[in-house]
């Protein structure tokens, strides 16, 4: 997706706050995750269907289609908290996914912190802040013999009146996210609690391999600071990060079998096409001005090829056209 003007704008801005972010908020990227070791997991394989459905995961049998386990969502959810007044649910349009919003505003801040742990969030959370509600949200991915579950938890409220702070609507440096990856047996492989920061997943063909595009602008505290804003691609097996940079751009993964693929902005008028090869560990690129972007690779005229590609009659290969980095070396953004 060609990253918004708004973007480019801010592009200088973004650096410094990332920056300053960075230098003040030590714990930013403070992760915790917690693999389960495997002598506390079943042993031998189970040829299960996974099914999401609205409130729950079912793990069924293929040939007995017997249930042989269930996840249920708010069972498992850290941050639901039975005691809080309910505001409202709401279910989107795919199964696994929806949210419920809960009544903050009877408690007071320090209250609100001690519950949700918001001690540890990057940066200070206003003391003329007050909490309204907290939207609890849960989603779930499923390729092949594995599933990825995320929980959120978004912060809103606002400020007294005249405050410095740009306090209205969700306090985005409170929000948290909890990410889980289930086997097709039902069992819990690893948890990985309180990953600040928005973010999105996408996951390969055959579910070895997690994308995150990570990253939102954050306008609650004074100064205007942004989140970092970049990819990282995690292996689902055990939680590993192979690749993780911050890119300064807001731009979602597209899983393709099992890659990643890309656009990213370049510079002035320039697109880079990107392929992220998860099995090789090497990242492709290719920069394109808009001009050609617009003539040649909007009108759909492409066809796949083993080492690349054709597009209105043009041919691109894979190992030959584009610039080839490693994962374990900074991607830099070329100039055509």
């Amino acid at each position: 997706m060609k990253i918004h003007s708004f973007f480019w704008k801010f592009q200088y801005r973004l650096l410094w706050a990332v920056l300053a972010a960075l230098l003040l908020c030590p714990a930013l990227w403070a992760q915790n995750i917690i693999v389960t070791p495997p002598d506390r997991l079943s042993s031998g394989g189970e040829d299960n269907e996974i099914v999401i459905a609205k409130d729950k995961i079912a793990f069924i049998d293929r040939n007995s289609k017997d249930t042989c386990a269930i996840f249920y969502f708010k069972k498992n959810n850290p941050y639901y908290k039975p005691q809080l007044p309910k505001f409202s649910t709401s279910s989107l349009p795919f199964e696994g996914r929806g949210y419920e919003r809960y009544d903050l505003s009877q408690l007071t801040q320090k209250e609100v912190i001690n519950l949700y742990g918001l001690q540890n969030t990057p940066a200070p959370i206003p003391s003329d802040f007050k909490f309204g509600s907290v939207r609890i949200m849960n989603s779930a991915i499923s390729r092949s013999d594995i599933v990825i579950v995320k929980y959120g938890a978004a912060f809103a409220g606002w400020c007294s009146p005249g405050s410095v702070h740009n306090c209205g609507g969700e306090l985005l440096l409170a929000r948290k996210n909890t990410l889980l990856a289930i086997n097709a047996k039902g069992e819990i492989i690893w948890r990985w609690y309180d990953y600040y920061n928005s973010l999105s997943l996408e996951l390969t063909e055959n579910g070895k391999y997690l994308g995150i595009a990570y990253g939102t602008i954050a306008e609650d505290y004074e100064g205007d600071y942004f989140w970092p804003v970049g990819i990282q691609i995690v292996e689902t097996a055990n939680a590993t990060t192979i690749f993780k940079q911050d890119l300064g751009q807001v731009t979602p993964l597209t899983p393709y079998g099992n890659i990643f693929v890309l656009e990213l902005g370049g510079g002035k008028d320039i697109t880079v096409l990107t392929k992220f090869d998860t099995e090789k560990r090497i990242i492709y690129t290719l920069s394109i001005k808009d001009s050609e972007w617009i003539t040649r690779f909007t009108k759909g005229n492409y066809k796949s090829l083993g080492r690349g590609f054709i597009w209105d009659g043009k041919t691109y290969l894979w190992d030959k056209d584009f610039k080839q980095t490693p994962f374990n070396q900074p991607l830099k953004l070329q100039q055509p």
